[in-house]
């Protein structure tokens, strides 16, 4: 028995060390969230008329988006889910003017019916400043299908072509209580976003190994 004790011992070690590694895996990753889908669906509006689609990775009318999954974007007073905010990132193939973004986010019935959106400039491959933000309300319902959440720059916000920018579903204070989902892709497409949470040290943080979150991106050249 004593000659296997070293290897035991190793072995011990190694599932010790693959428990913690796992536990910091799940840390590292954004908090899903799952719905019960509704066998109504509402057909997504058509595109904004007069402005050119700068960004989309939204389906059909009636399949825009996963109305069963998300991550969270979750305020730092939640009481349901721990606070987590959630941003896409996008690269316009041209110099373009952001005139309006619409957004898969729904409410998950808990807290505020609120949340905040915004367009954000990179930093080394992370969010950077917010370019602007919107406060929205009234959001639609987690499990439904295929109202989107609409924000309008009057102004609008100048992006270069070629350069990373990142749309970002978060909260506020008028939000802070807020529970809400941001609505998987369709297809269920992979590709890298990043969060922030309490379990990210309130840092920005890479993920890839999820689905993107549903959204586009409008306006003029």
């Amino acid at each position: 028995m004593k000659t296997f004790t070293p290897v035991l011992l190793c072995v011990g070690m190694l599932a010790l060390t693959c428990g913690t590694l796992a536990a910091e895996d799940a840390q590292r990753s954004p908090q899903l969230g799952i719905a019960q889908r509704s066998p109504v669906v509402r057909e997504a509006d058509a595109p904004p008329a007069g402005l050119k689609t700068i960004f989309t990775n939204l389906g059909s009318k009636t399949d825009a988006y996963d109305d069963g999954t998300g991550y969270y974007v979750a305020g730092t007073s939640s009481t349901a889910e721990p606070y987590q905010w959630i941003a896409n990132p996008f690269t316009p193939a041209k110099n373009s003017t952001v005139k309006e973004i619409e957004i898969a986010l729904v409410y998950d019935n808990s807290g505020t019916n609120a949340a905040e959106v915004a367009l954000y400039s990179d930093a080394s491959g992370l969010p950077g400043k917010a370019l602007e933000s919107w406060d929205v309300k009234n959001l639609p319902i987690s499990g439904t299908c295929c109202k989107l959440v609409k924000v309008i720059s009057k102004k609008g916000i100048k992006i270069k072509k070629g350069t990373q920018y990142w749309v970002v579903g978060k909260t506020d204070k008028k939000s802070a209580t807020s529970t809400d989902l941001w609505d998987f892709v369709y297809n269920q497409a992979v590709g890298p976003i990043a969060f922030i949470s309490a379990a990210t040290s309130n840092k920005w943080t890479l993920y890839s190994a999820g689905s993107t979150q549903a959204f586009a991106v409008f306006g003029t050249e």
